[in-house]
């Protein structure tokens, strides 16, 4: 229902399995992506005092996984990022080259072994429960050169966008200040029109969804998560008249 509005995406479930994975130490690549220029460093390497120990018979394999990565990259001719079901690795782009931007599967895999918020989502699905209660689930997305002055999130409560925040509360943009009414304005409409009554089926009334002002000044749609809290530097609030806050 959101196919228009978002970016280019796949997804399969990945199984426990992948998950034991995600939360083990240290960051060890699957075999299948194993090569001359493979990556595999762990904690354990250190010290070990097992001289016979062959730590490829230690090595995960994920044969479907890599080929749904590979066959995925090859299908569309460019580039992906990956994220897990409410969190992409952006804590981890140090690890390839400050970039989320993959051309290969091992590049999928190092950012999400090596990310903090991946491993925060897992553990928070996971706590109180088991994995049988909840399918777990790798996106892929098609690469865009996003600007990041350009990345909005919206909060929304009782069915209504309450608040609006840059997503990269870290740098001041002069010029939003001047655009404010225009994007409050795109980014309302597009909720009214695309997204209000449509996400989890219209059985939830509080959460955020991220979005992205091209520069033809189109509205996308790139992420939902179903709890929020609201960040102090925030853009627009709408308790009162739109104002910048």
């Amino acid at each position: 229902q959101f196919r228009d509005v978002t970016l280019k995406s796949v997804f399969i479930e990945v199984d426990g399995q992948f998950i034991d994975y995600l939360r083990s130490d240290g960051v060890i690549l699957p075999q299948e992506v194993e090569g001359g220029d493979g990556v595999e460093w762990s904690d354990d390497d250190v010290d070990n005092d097992d001289d016979g120990d062959d730590s490829g018979s230690l090595r995960p394999s994920f044969p479907q996984l890599t080929e749904f990565i590979t066959s995925t990259l090859a299908t569309w001719g460019s580039p992906v990022f990956p994220k897990l079901n409410w969190s992409a690795p952006k804590d981890a782009a140090w690890v390839n080259g400050g970039t989320m931007k993959c051309t290969h599967a091992k590049d999928v895999y190092m950012l999400l072994k090596s990310s903090d918020f991946i491993m925060h989502d897992v553990d928070f699905a996971l706590e109180g429960g088991s994995r049988q209660e909840f399918n777990f689930s790798l996106i892929l997305r098609k690469w865009c050169n996003l600007h990041r002055s350009m990345e909005f999130r919206c909060f929304v409560k009782n069915d209504d966008v309450i608040a609006v925040s840059q997503r990269d509360v870290t740098q001041c943009y002069p010029f939003l200040k001047e655009e404010r009414q225009d994007t409050l304005e795109l980014l309302l409409n597009f909720f009214r029109e695309k997204v209000r009554g449509k996400f989890a089926g219209g059985s939830l009334s509080e959460y955020v969804f991220d979005t992205y002002i091209d520069k033809r000044r189109r509205v996308w749609l790139v992420d939902f998560k179903s709890t929020f809290i609201i960040p102090r530097r925030t853009l627009y609030c709408m308790s009162g008249p739109s104002s910048l806050i």
